[in-house]
């Protein structure tokens, strides 16, 4: 028994048409690339979850981190060039220009952070730091029995507050302020109604 040549036809298109569709979408995954690496460290370390973001001429961003192992993969990207950010906690930002993709292939590019250098800042606050006899935090203050102990003589006295002042710093002695004028001598013992010895706030052993 002879078919009709038409009862064929329909089964020979049907073929020809599922063909198609199944090579429709293998051709469209040979026109993107990838960009595929490994994350480190200055040291060769792993760096795990760094952040990756590629960005391409028209501005499109894409953002990926690494894996456990410190790799990272952006794949579907269009043939061209992109620029990569690289950025992680105490790191710091890296910075990959014009990095191509071409169609079919994946562009091998590994990544080397720098660990972020620590800024540290010290302010001098030389508020706390005064010659004036009533802010000198140093000071020794001498009344009441303190002062009732030290010599009556005036030479004697006069001697045994420059012991208690210390060493003299540079050629100067101790400098003497009586009643707020400098460059004083040691009134009597019984016109004193307080002593103060200030150190000097600026010399090494007081910093």
């Amino acid at each position: 028994m002879q078919r009709s040549p038409i009862g064929r036809i329909p089964a020979t298109l049907s073929t020809c048409l599922l063909l198609f569709s199944l090579a429709s979408p293998s051709f469209a995954q040979q026109g993107t690339g990838a960009i595929k690496g490994t994350v480190t460290d200055q040291l060769g370390s792993l760096v795990v979850g760094a952040q990756i973001v590629a960005k391409d001429s028209r501005g499109t961003e894409r953002t990926v981190r690494t894996s456990a192992t410190g790799v990272y993969e952006i794949r579907s990207l269009a043939p061209g060039k992109y620029d990569l950010k690289v950025s992680a906690p105490g790191f710091t930002v890296l910075e990959e220009k014009n990095v191509v993709v071409k169609p079919g292939a994946t562009a091998n590019l590994d990544l080397q952070l720098s660990i972020e250098a620590l800024e540290q800042s010290v302010t001098v606050d030389n508020k706390g730091l005064s010659t004036d006899s009533d802010r000198n935090g140093d000071a020794v203050i001498l009344s009441g029995r303190e002062l009732e102990a030290l010599p009556n003589d005036p030479e004697a006295l006069s001697a045994v507050l420059q012991a208690m002042a210390g060493p003299p710093q540079g050629e100067n002695g101790p400098q003497v302020t009586v009643n707020g004028f400098s460059n004083g001598q040691i009134p009597p013992k019984e016109a004193i109604r307080e002593v103060r010895i200030n150190q000097n706030p600026y010399a090494a052993e007081n910093e």
